[in-house]
């Protein structure tokens, strides 16, 4: 893996808080559209209406998907926050911890623990090197316990 792919398997997490905010949007948009609806049982005429059980429908597929999303995006929190967990020093997993699991920017991460901007960037550095290396452990012992061994 490389750097870039190494923060793409980090930002996983706020892709996945991007996804439930998206997926929150558009419900709150649907359940507003359903105040609007006519609520009657007269026959219309003209082309076919959609009624209030087509939103109901809507609704509760969207609200599946929201449930889904945020059980996926705990997921990857717990993954990231395990891998960040295991990094040799208490600075590197502040950083990581500010960056990848509370979104902070650079500045205020550097603010927050109090060290120079160039050198947050050394550190996150680093801590991009320790995370190769245990990802790389992580999915040697994923392959040696889900592939059989040939023998």
């Amino acid at each position: 893996m490389d750097k870039n792919q190494i923060k793409q398997w980090l930002l996983r997490y706020r892709d996945g808080k991007k996804d439930v905010r998206r997926l929150e949007e558009e419900l709150d948009e649907m359940q507003k559209n359903v105040r609007g609806v006519r609520y009657s049982d007269m026959p219309r005429g003209g082309r076919k209406k959609t009624d209030l059980s087509d939103y109901i429908v809507e609704i509760e597929k969207t609200q599946e998907k929201i449930c889904a999303a945020r059980y996926q995006r705990i997921k990857v929190f717990q993954e990231v926050k395990e891998a960040i967990e295991q990094l040799p020093t208490a600075t590197e997993r502040e950083v990581m911890s500010y960056r990848y699991l509370r979104l902070m920017e650079w500045e205020k991460i550097s603010g927050k623990i109090d060290i120079d901007l160039r050198q947050i960037y050394r550190i996150h550095d680093k801590a991009l090197k320790s995370i190769e290396k245990i990802l790389k452990v992580v999915i040697e012992c994923y392959h040696e316990n889900v592939l059989p061994s040939t023998m």
